[in-house]
């Protein structure tokens, strides 16, 4: 659910050639070092890749120390398994990039929320070993297209990230901003704190959407 705190940020699509299968044809490439993107969403996607998921939720819990600001691991596997959309419920979408068939280098996760034709980014990670590689730009990249291409009504994307006056000692603000900044998002001035998340505590201040 979209929620109140500082400042909104937003991206009107504008794309592109949509990858038309969740999962790419090279999923059954053995060469340890080959790139590839899945969407973990619904059971076959998590069965074929059963460690994604954690090994995915391992590299958030080193991005993000304020356990406040993110789901616990089995709300995202609730929510990757649920049926959605339907009747305006949201749809749950974790794109992960892998070397070879198992390794997780990073990962995206989408929320699309049907009744606005509108897509949140929660979280976006990349471990620690590959960041600067220019991960982060290509997995927005990828994962958009097949976010489009599961929803070709798709009309925005909305992202979630830290207001300046939040600095976690992990990963500066400014360089979360300028991630955002150098992918078109925009500043839109608007109130907006997080919700509290399900077996959190408080919710999170100074953020921007």
């Amino acid at each position: 659910s979209l929620c109140v705190n500082e400042k909104m940020m937003s991206s009107t699509i504008t794309s592109s050639s949509a990858i038309t299968t969740a999962t790419p044809t090279n999923s059954t490439n053995t060469n340890s070092n080959t790139i590839q993107y899945v969407d973990l969403r619904g059971a076959e996607a998590l069965a074929r890749h059963p460690h994604a998921l954690a090994d995915w939720y391992n590299i958030m819990l080193e991005s993000f120390p304020n356990p406040n600001e993110f789901d616990q691991l089995e709300s995202f596997q609730r929510m990757l398994l649920s049926q959605a959309p339907y009747d305006n419920e949201t749809a749950s979408h974790l794109f992960v990039c892998l070397r070879g068939d198992s390794e997780v280098l990073g990962g995206i996760h989408f929320e699309y929320h049907p009744n606005c034709k509108s897509a949140l980014l929660a979280y976006v990670v990349v471990s620690a070993k590959t960041r600067g590689m220019g991960i982060g730009k290509k997995l927005f990249d990828t994962a958009v297209q097949m976010l489009e291409a599961a929803h070709p009504e798709l009309e925005a994307i909305f992202a979630e990230t830290h207001g300046m006056s939040v600095e976690d000692g992990v990963y500066p603000t400014a360089h979360r901003q300028k991630y955002f900044a150098d992918l078109g998002f925009m500043m839109v001035d608007v109130p907006y704190i997080t919700p509290i998340l399900p077996g959190r505590a408080t919710p999170c201040f100074d953020y921007l959407l």
